[in-house]
């Protein structure tokens, strides 16, 4: 195909611009540091500072609190560890990396859109599509190991579509490429498998065996972190999924599922990747339809696009978009988890858009203008749900409270709690603290016994007493020393086993 003329690549930059924009914008006060994200961020600091080196990386869902935990790669560590070191230990950091890497993601996608499309306005139809859509901007908000799968999936698309098109080095180097990031996106999340395979196999299918070897070889390359962790523990990982999958209780969340719910899901993924729909991060969205439209639109816009592939002979695609649909349909529980449909995700926009071309312009135009809007919406919510009279803390009462605690400089053994989601560890307050050098670090996360101090990070004291919890009631007699003020609604309690004068016996349950 020729090269893009300059009006196109003026508008290609303007929307990878405004896609990239809406994943950073507004992100510092509506960033929810908990859960998943102040543990990967915690572990990436770590690697960092204690040269804490690692092959595997958070744990799946799956077995997750069964006798057999299974982990993931440790990819998206070392992707939170350089963003954290590229942007001065913020904890934003690894979000940031993954816009930086969403920026060669988008520009790849393009450039595979022009390829596959053959139309320049169709192409930026497609990326587009890509960059405004709602959960693709909301993904790209917090930290997360699928997440960087947003940013990987369009090399391999790119990649294989090189390799499938072309021969000789050329072919050969883009399949290597490909390869590559697939490999990477197994490391990432183990549910892409099935289809970064399923692209080994077509290109064997369709006689480019030489360059299905070095797809095959640059897939082998991003595994070997994997490969040496399961050679060096027996096999551990690949036990451990055996285990759950015959023996472990985790399989009943999805098995329990009722079939007719997991084929709804498989035809409500076009409709939430659209922001019609939600899925289980609840987007906001601009127009809540009656779950039977969602279905029935899901369903006619996915035969229209089967019959579109057909048609245009591309059954290749029909199988890993079926791949990825049957996966996400099968393993999502209480809600539809798109996650798993991200690695085909650049696949269902390329074929929109080929199907947007049925339409006239004014119409796929007004479609795109309702993206934008459902985008900026994500713009402005908070990720996660905290109590309605006491929102969860943001990144600067987290740091307000790191910093009353270096001022403090507590002598001996001390740790901290917190009541706001249940994270009794304070993962979040936890990363903040081990930043800084100058604030001496908190005992370890299973070391709450024989404190000196205990510090609590609380709506108001009433949760402290009502709640509580072990990390509260191991060290025995602790009393209540300061109440500092974060914020209305978070209070930062210093508790000692110390006896000083205007303690409070934690009995009496005194308000706040």
């Amino acid at each position: 195909m020729q090269y893009p003329s300059p009006r196109s690549v003026f508008c290609a930059t303007g929307i990878i611009g405004i896609g990239l924009l809406f994943s950073t914008l507004n992100l510092r006060d509506t960033y929810w540091f908990a859960a998943d994200m102040a543990r990967d961020t915690l572990a990436s600091l770590r690697i960092l500072q204690n040269r804490d080196i690692t092959l595997i990386g958070p744990p799946l869902s799956f077995g997750q609190y069964g006798t057999r935990e299974i982990y993931f790669g440790s990819l998206s560590y070392y992707f939170g560890a350089a963003g954290l070191a590229l942007f001065r230990l913020d904890p934003l950091g690894p979000v940031y990396i993954n816009s930086v890497l969403m920026l060669a993601g988008l520009t790849a996608f393009w450039i595979l859109a022009r390829r596959y499309l053959k139309s320049e306005w169709l192409a930026l139809t497609a990326l587009a599509l890509y960059a405004f859509s709602p959960v693709v901007v909301a993904h790209l908000r917090f930290y997360w190991n699928p997440n960087f799968i947003l940013s990987l999936a369009p090399v391999l698309w790119l990649g294989y579509e090189l390799a499938r098109d072309h021969s000789g080095r050329q072919a050969f180097a883009a399949a290597a490429i490909a390869g590559l990031a697939g490999g990477m996106i197994i490391n990432l999340h183990y549910f892409a498998a099935p289809v970064v395979c399923a692209a080994a196999a077509a290109l064997f299918a369709q006689n480019k065996k030489q360059s299905a070897g070095f797809y095959l070889f640059g897939l082998l390359l991003a595994s070997l972190p994997l490969l040496a962790f399961e050679l060096k523990n027996n096999l551990y990982l690949t036990q451990a999924v055996l285990f759950n999958v015959f023996r472990g209780e985790s399989y009943a969340g999805v098995a329990g599922t009722p079939w007719y719910r997991k084929i709804f899901d498989v035809f409500r993924i076009i409709p939430v990747t659209l922001g019609l729909d939600h899925e289980v991060t609840r987007l906001p969205l601009l127009v809540q339809l009656p779950s039977p439209v969602v279905v029935i639109t899901g369903i006619a816009v996915m035969g229209l696009l089967a019959n579109r592939a057909r048609l245009t002979g591309r059954t290749d695609i029909l199988i890993f978009l079926g791949l990825a649909a049957v996966v996400t349909g099968l393993f999502s529980q209480e809600d539809l988890y798109i996650r798993y449909f991200f690695v085909s995700l650049p696949l269902l926009f390329l074929l929109l858009a080929d199907l947007f071309s049925r339409f006239r312009v004014a119409g796929a135009a007004s479609f795109l203008v309702i993206l934008l809007v459902s985008s900026q919406l994500v713009t402005f919510r908070i990720h996660g749900i905290a109590r309605p009279d006491a929102p969860y803390p943001s990144i600067i009462d987290f740091e307000r409270a790191a910093e009353k605690i270096r001022n403090d400089q507590p002598e001996g053994a001390y740790n901290i709690t917190e009541h706001f989601v249940g994270d009794a560890r304070a993962t979040a307050l936890r990363f903040f603290l081990e930043r800084d050098p100058s604030i001496p670090k908190p005992q370890d996360v299973t070391q709450y016994a024989n404190l000196d101090t205990l510090y609590v990070f609380s709506p108001d004291l009433e949760t402290v007493y009502r709640d509580n919890r072990w990390e509260f009631r191991a060290t025995e007699g602790l009393v209540l020393r300061e109440s500092y003020p974060i914020r209305e609604n978070a209070y930062l309690y210093t508790f000692s086993t110390v006896s000083v004068e205007s303690t409070q016996d934690p009995s009496k349950r005194p308000a706040d």
